[in-house]
């Protein structure tokens, strides 16, 4: 299965895009593993190999000649009634998007245990510096280089146009919730899950 890939490998080699090598990292989190991306796909915005270059680049990491990138992940709980449904790690984002029988949902956004600010909004995207150049741009979050150590908060589509993103410290423990019972939400992860 996928999900004991990481557990018997020292490298993985994702070949296809982008939403490939976001999947893959999902499953790779905890695990000492190197993820080489060769891209196949569309975009390939993440990948540092295109496929016709992919034997000269295995062959120099066989030899030892690569760098490592770490890039920052997004470790998301979601719970229900105070109770903690599920854990999730996201690479690019956690989207909190309106539900298909909801109008515009009001998200109150707590950060460090302390009341940050609210939306009210379609949804609203908890990007890494990573996921700043996906989904997080397409709402008109800021781009941040990826070596950063932050959180874009984009909302999607804010009901009032004072309502901007927001970039916190990646030591932020951000809650978020809304403000009022009723309207149902998805929370999506990288687009995919």
């Amino acid at each position: 299965p996928p999900d004991k890939i990481p557990t018997l490998a020292d490298l993985i080699v994702v070949l296809g895009g982008d939403g490939t090598l976001l999947g893959v990292a999902r499953i790779s989190v905890g695990y000492d593993v190197l993820i080489l991306p060769v891209n196949l796909g569309t975009l390939g915005f993440l990948a540092e190999i295109s496929f016709p270059d992919f034997r000269e680049g295995f062959e120099k990491m066989k030899s030892g000649i690569y760098e490592v990138e770490d890039r920052m992940l997004l470790k998301a709980t979601l719970l229900r009634n105070g109770q903690k449904v599920n854990e999730f790690y996201a690479m690019n984002e956690v989207s909190l998007i309106k539900g298909i029988d909801s109008g515009i949902i009001d998200l109150e956004v707590n950060i460090d245990g302390r009341y940050m600010t609210s939306y009210r909004a379609d949804g609203l995207i908890l990007a890494t510096p990573t996921g700043s150049t996906a989904y997080s741009l397409s709402s008109g979050g800021p781009i941040l280089h990826p070596s950063m150590k932050a959180i874009v908060l984009s909302p999607i589509c804010p009901f009032a146009l004072t309502n901007r993103p927001i970039v916190v410290p990646d030591v932020s423990q951000l809650e978020v919730k809304l403000a009022y019972e009723g309207p149902t939400i998805r929370c999506v992860l990288d687009g995919q899950v």
